[in-house]
This record gives C-alpha cells, structure tokens and sequence, in this order.
C-alpha cells in the first residue's frame, strides 16, 4: 500500500474481490481441516480410517472446481 500510493495518487479498494478471495479461503481452510479432523478423531479410536482418502479426494475435487 505504501509503494502503490507513492506510484498511484489514488487507490481504490475491490469489496467484490475482497468477498471471492475471502470465500475460497474460506473452503480451502474447510477442505483442509475436514479430513484432517476425521483423521485425527477416529485414529485415536482405533477405528477403519481408509474411507478418510475419500473424503480427501472429494474436497480436492471441489477446490480444484473452485
């Protein structure tokens, strides 16, 4: 912001852009810590935990759709 109103007199600020980047870092923290979160609660209770890849997957999909 320094360096830009040195160069540019007048800035002007995106609300439209500030909402999409804010949205999909919203799904990327959701996509990382939802199979993150299965993982760790049913590893501790010495639960089947191979239906987690899948979980993986699917929201890898999505944020890559995204």
């Amino acid at each position: 912001m320094l360096f830009g109103g040195v160069y540019f007199k007048t800035q002007t600020f995106n609300a439209m852009g500030n909402r999409v980047c804010s949205s999909l870092l919203f799904m990327a923290v959701i996509g990382t810590v939802t199979p993150t979160a299965a993982f760790v609660l049913t590893s501790h209770a010495g639960k089947d935990t191979s239906w987690i890849v899948d979980i993986s997957r699917v929201s890898a999909c999505i944020l890559l759709a995204m």
